[in-house]
């Protein structure tokens, strides 16, 4: 079984607990507990909040629709505040940059170690003039220039790490970056430190830690500590040897920051989102009532083997009966910030072919609720568009799709 969780914090500590889910059906409705209602600042939304707008989306134009771009495998997303979208590709280690008109106009990046060269891109983020590209296995942060697209500084992060004693054992590279400006960063650490399992199936929980760096990559201060995401032991020749995310079934925290530089933070068991500066303060929190859909073992066959993207699916198919799933989906599985500022939350429903997405102003009214596929993912909202991953069903290709957003008023 997976331990007890405690989130700290730097300046304000806060204690989570994990909620017992009722499994008497397939879907319940709980309320905000009692002990998270003793966040400091905490505002909480009654389960019958009405939608102030509507939304509408109109499908305008495909980027890497051409049989003459074969994508490899199609990675993060990013668009500038001219409309131009830059995709990368994850097989290639290359980065295409497209018009506002979803014409192809430069392709630069490629596999290897030299300068503006990749060996796993993680990442792309677009601040002000500079796109920033994190390269997960070699640790280096690439800056490109959007005017010219060439590479205006690289940095790698954590020389200093060995100063943090949770880091001594920690994975050794950065798994998530942030971007506050040029000068600024928000870095990601995992480890599991605290549990060493034995057995194939055994679950381990993975610990996320954040700390500000600076242009430097010198890490200045640790933010929070949080429980990041649950993995599994995965058998090689018998032995449990290999540490597989299965977020389907646990899902993962997500931290998303504001044009205005504030820290948005989520568990996925809770709708329940905590607002922090962007040194770690804590200012207010606020929730809604959540659904929570029971996870069966057809369920997690059904839907969430599929989402694992594992090789072996039989493996995990045989093996269900022997992990320990949790009793509920998670409730929170992707946070947008958009350049409105407005967050963008998907959440799991009964109806596994969608994701229900609310948007909410960054203090946290409803706006709108809608309905997506769940195969059609949607990745970045700028410039009153959505861009999403979607695959042709006929040549196969994987495309961004960009969809022009319409809110109106209810009546």
């Amino acid at each position: 079984m997976s331990k007890r969780l405690k989130f700290r914090l730097n300046r304000a500590t806060i204690v989570f607990i994990m909620i017992a889910i009722c499994t008497c059906s397939k879907e319940s409705m709980e309320e905000v507990p009692d002990k998270y209602q003793e966040i400091e600042n905490l505002t909480v939304y009654p389960k019958n909040t009405k939608p102030g707008k509507t939304i509408a989306f109109q499908k305008e134009i495909v980027f890497g629709e051409s049989t003459d771009l074969l994508i490899g495998q199609l990675g993060d997303i990013a668009a500038d505040t001219e409309g131009r979208v830059f995709v990368t590709d994850t097989r290639k280690q290359a980065i295409y940059a497209f018009t506002p008109n979803g014409e192809l106009f430069y392709t630069f990046g490629g596999s290897g170690d030299g300068p503006g060269e990749f060996n796993t891109i993680k990442s792309i983020e677009i601040k002000d003039h500079l796109m920033f590209v994190h390269d997960f296995h070699q640790n280096r942060l690439t800056a490109f220039n959007l005017h010219t697209l060439d590479v205006d500084f690289t940095l790698l992060f954590g020389k200093n790490k060995n100063q943090y004693q949770e880091l001594h054992r920690s994975y050794p590279l950065v798994s998530e970056v942030y971007v506050y400006n040029s000068e600024k960063f928000l870095v990601k650490y995992l480890s599991n430190q605290n549990y060493k399992p034995s057995e194939i199936w055994d679950l381990v929980e993975i610990e996320g830690h954040t700390y500000t760096a600076d242009q430097n990559g010198i890490l200045l201060s640790k933010l929070m500590d949080f429980k990041n995401s649950t993995r599994t032991m995965y058998p090689y020749n018998g032995v449990p040897m290999l540490e597989i995310p299965i977020t389907p079934f646990y899902g993962e925290s997500i931290t998303a920051i504001s044009s205005e530089g504030f820290i948005y933070h989520v568990q996925p068991d809770h709708f329940l989102v905590q607002v922090f500066k962007h040194d770690g303060t804590y200012q207010r929190a606020f929730s809604y009532p959540n659904q929570k859909v029971r996870l069966t073992e057809a369920s997690a066959i059904e839907v969430g083997i599929p989402e694992l993207g594992t090789s072996n699916p039989d493996l995990f198919i045989n093996s269900i009966t022997l992990i320990d799933l949790p009793e509920s989906w998670p409730v929170i599985t992707n946070m947008i910030i958009d350049d409105q500022n407005r967050l963008w939350i998907s959440t799991i429903v009964e109806d596994f072919d969608v994701y229900e997405w609310w948007v909410l102003e960054n203090t946290g009214e409803l706006i709108t609720k809608f309905e997506w596929p769940r195969n059609e993912p949607i990745e970045v909202v700028k410039n009153g568009y959505i861009y999403t991953r979607e695959t042709d069903e006929e040549t196969g290709l994987q495309q961004v799709v960009r969809y022009r957003i319409a809110f109106d008023e209810v009546n």
